[in-house]
C-alpha cells in the first residue's frame, strides 16, 4: 500500500550489510566497527490483536464469518525488534521454503 511499516536506526551499523524479507519478518547481519563485533537484527511484524485466550477456540466462540477486511484500513502491525551478536561475518542469507 505504500506505507512505512517500521522504522528503526541502526547505531554503529556498517557495510557490508545482508538483508533477507520473508513475509512478515526482516533479517539484516551488519558489521558494527565500534564494538569490533558482527550483529543480526531480526524484525517481525504481528498483527495488533488482543490475547483472547484458549476459551474461543476451544468452544468455538467469537468468531464473526461476516468480517471484511481492505488492505488500506488495516490497524499497523507490531514490530518486534530484536538484535543478536554475531561471531563471524556472512557473505549470504536467503529464505528457505519447507513443503
Amino acid at each position: 500500500t505504500g506505507h512505512v511499516l517500521h522504522q528503526s536506526h541502526v547505531p554503529g551499523g556498517a557495510k557490508p550489510v545482508h538483508l533477507v524479507a520473508c513475509d512478515n519478518f526482516v533479517v539484516m547481519h551488519y558489521q558494527n566497527p565500534k564494538r569490533t563485533r558482527f550483529e543480526i537484527t531480526v524484525v517481525e511484524l504481528f498483527q495488533a490483536k488482543a490475547d483472547d485466550g484458549p476459551w474461543d477456540i476451544i468452544f468455538g466462540g467469537g468468531q464473526s464469518k461476516n468480517q471484511t477486511k481492505s488492505a488500506h484500513h488495516l490497524e499497523s502491525p507490531i514490530p518486534l525488534q530484536q538484535t543478536y551478536i554475531f561471531p563471524v561475518g556472512v557473505t549470504a542469507m536467503a529464505t528457505t521454503a519447507t513443503l
